[in-house]
């Protein structure tokens, strides 16, 4: 009877010490198989807890991290960032065309409205009445002058597709502007011929001819304001460019106002160019009432000086955004899209080793 008991007695002891182990063993092998599971865990300097993987688990790190974003995630966001504000149709802040940084923008418009109203404005004292070109002549060289404006399409065409230095407009406007100041340069020191018909004491015309071979000096002075024409036509196209990207930040309440600004301006030019050459070309000489006034070259002169102004006022004074065209399309989409992600995931820390990783990462 004792021996059955001690027999029985040493059976439950030894079930109970073997259930006692197998219990620690379970446990031990759930903590293991936890701390495998989740790795080492770490905390970053504002308090996040980061997830650091461990080589022994058979998890592969990050795939149920809520750390990254998923797809639908990132594009969400970029719908987000697409999205315009209050009825804009740009999500970029509306440019200011009255600061300093953009005072380049305004004068555009400013000097083309003066070579606008002032080259078209010459033709008919200097051409009809000091040269005495023929009617046909005189008309060709008032389409001339307007001829560039034709190509206006072609001119917005190259600028919109085709960056130099990284920029759409600003290089294109210096391109024109330079052009137009070389042809008006040559205009103010081009040798003036004497008139076709001689001038008596008083200055006024008589009706002997003096000179001519004048009448067939107006096709030199047309190809010269033609030349003239398509440089500040160049520079004004690229201006409308920029006023499109303008005007597609402005909130609907203020729609079209960047556009009425400008148009304005150049009408300003054009009002002051008239003025120039209505007041300063109105002496005897073209058949004016003024004792004296402003020769040919003179007003061209004046005329020069706003064209070689802008051509640093539009590098200097003109803020527009740098192009990526110009960077091979690979680096350009995994520029792009890692600088949006980092825009939109900044307060988030995201461990990647190589950054070829994280362009598949984001596809």
């Amino acid at each position: 009877m004792c021996i059955r008991d001690r027999v029985s007695t040493q059976s439950t002891g030894a079930t109970a010490l073997t259930m006692s182990g197998e219990h620690s063993v379970l446990h031990d092998d759930e903590h293991d198989e936890e701390h495998s599971s989740l790795g080492d865990k770490i905390h970053d300097d504002d308090g996040i807890e980061l997830n650091e993987p461990n080589p022994m688990s058979p998890h592969k790190p990050y795939e149920h991290s809520s750390l990254v974003p998923s797809d639908m995630d990132l594009e969400k966001d970029l719908e987000d960032e697409e999205r315009p504000r209050a009825g804009s149709l740009s999500n970029k802040p509306v440019a200011d065309i009255w600061s300093w940084r953009q005072c380049g923008y305004l004068c555009q418009y400013l000097v083309v409205g003066l070579i606008y109203g002032g080259l078209p404005a010459t033709v008919y004292g200097f051409f009809l009445q000091y040269l005495n070109v023929p009617g046909y002549v005189y008309s060709t060289a008032l389409v001339l002058v307007y001829f560039p404006w034709s190509f206006k399409f072609a001119f917005g065409l190259i600028n919109d597709t085709i960056p130099i230095l990284g920029y759409h407009r600003k290089p294109y406007m210096v391109i024109g502007w330079s052009l137009c100041s070389v042809m008006m340069i040559v205009l103010s020191m081009h040798t003036i011929p004497d008139p076709y018909y001689c001038r008596d004491d008083d200055g006024n015309y008589t009706k002997i001819v003096c000179n001519p071979d004048a009448k067939t000096k107006g096709g030199e002075y047309s190809l010269l304001m033609l030349l003239a024409a398509l440089g500040y036509v160049v520079a004004d196209v690229a201006a409308d460019g920029l006023t499109v990207q303008f005007a597609r930040c402005e909130p609907i309440e203020k729609r079209g106002s960047i556009q009425t600004t400008v148009y304005i301006t150049r009408t300003i030019g054009q009002i002051l160019a008239q003025f120039l050459v209505g007041f300063g070309m109105n002496g005897k000489e073209y058949h004016g009432n003024f004792e004296h006034g402003l020769t040919f070259n003179q007003v061209c002169g004046i005329l020069t000086i706003p064209c070689v102004i802008m051509i640093p006022l539009s590098w200097y004074c003109i803020v527009e955004e740098l192009s990526l065209i110009h960077i091979s399309e690979p680096t350009r989409l995994l520029s792009i899209s890692y600088a949006v992600f980092c825009l939109k995931k900044k307060k988030h820390m995201i461990h990647v080793n190589n950054p070829n990783d994280f362009g598949r990462m984001l596809t």
